[in-house]
């Protein structure tokens, strides 16, 4: 498939999303700059009171050389954060358009207190990948998977929610190199076991705290609902450089354990419904036609 069919099938895919959702009111979808070159400022705006949050989205297919595609999406995604960053806080007036809206709204740069930047890497069969990046200026962008986010949206169904979510999670990953390996442990080629080595290596060098994560985003997730929506407390401990973190199938642990508390709450709503049939419905339909039958001298059970 074209790479630009494969590029605009992804921002749709991502736009439709969000704006199906809680984002709707305040998500621009492919913003341009309405009083300037009318070029696309990044795939996806969204701008919720003092917050502004800036997506990149890749669609390209992964073809088992994972260095050649995270050159194609994160170092060209990062490179797009970073301009549209530039364009929306430029001493310039921004004007953007949203679709629900007949006229231009000015951006509204000077009220916007924090700005998060998120890219989507729709690409799949990924053995591990890293779980953020950073602009030339230090600044933390999040990394999701299509599977992850689309998961995070539907369940995080509050704008506060996923901001709680994408804020503390920027917090403690920061200053940390992660990486994220959703594969199975014999998923790994020789090959890709090179690769994998190749990019971690200078982490353990240089004295960077590591953490490495046997699982996926939603295994994560399921361990911020678990704990309360905290983030594992052992990741916060000074005196460690390196953490290896196994979390693989705590989403479908979660899912199950949920499903099984969503089956009780709704055994009880059942057996009150019963009950109210039997207690308050046939006992008292039975009563009156026991009483009418009484004044018909008609036989019947009571």
């Amino acid at each position: 498939m074209d790479s630009q069919i494969r590029g605009t099938e992804g921002e749709e895919f991502v736009n439709q999303l969000a704006f199906s959702t809680f984002f709707k009111y305040w998500c621009y979808p492919s913003p341009k700059l309405e009083n300037g070159n009318k070029k696309e400022i990044c795939d996806l705006l969204i701008i919720f009171k003092d917050i502004a949050i800036i997506f990149s989205v890749k669609n390209y297919e992964f073809k088992g050389n994972h260095n050649r595609y995270f050159n194609n999406t994160i170092s060209k995604a990062t490179k797009q954060i970073n301009g549209a960053y530039k364009t929306l806080f430029s001493s310039n007036e921004v004007r953007i358009k949203h679709p629900d809206k007949q006229f231009e709204e000015i951006f509204p740069k000077d009220s916007i207190k924090k700005t998060f930047r998120i890219i989507v890497n729709l690409g799949e069969n990924v053995k591990f990948y890293p779980f953020s990046s950073i602009t030339n200026n230090g600044d933390f962008i999040t990394l999701f998977d299509r599977d992850s986010f689309e998961t995070i949206i539907r369940e995080l169904d509050t704008v506060p929610d996923f901001i709680d979510y994408i804020e503390k999670r920027e917090k403690l990953f920061k200053d940390k190199f992660t990486i994220i390996l959703p594969a199975e442990e014999d998923d790994f080629s020789v090959e890709t076991q090179k690769e994998f080595f190749s990019i971690t290596e200078n982490s353990f060098d240089n004295n960077t705290k590591t953490v490495l994560l046997s699982g996926t985003e939603k295994d994560l997730l399921a361990h911020f609902f678990e704990n309360k929506r905290e983030f594992p407390d052992i990741l916060n401990d000074e005196t460690v450089n390196g953490f290896y973190l196994v979390i693989d199938n705590k989403w479908n642990e979660f899912i199950s354990k949920k499903r099984f508390e969503n089956k009780k709450e709704a055994d009880k709503i059942s057996y009150f419904v019963d009950g109210f049939v039997e207690n308050e419905l046939l006992i008292n339909n039975i009563g009156q036609s026991g009483i009418a039958a009484e004044k018909k001298n008609i036989p019947h059970l009571v």
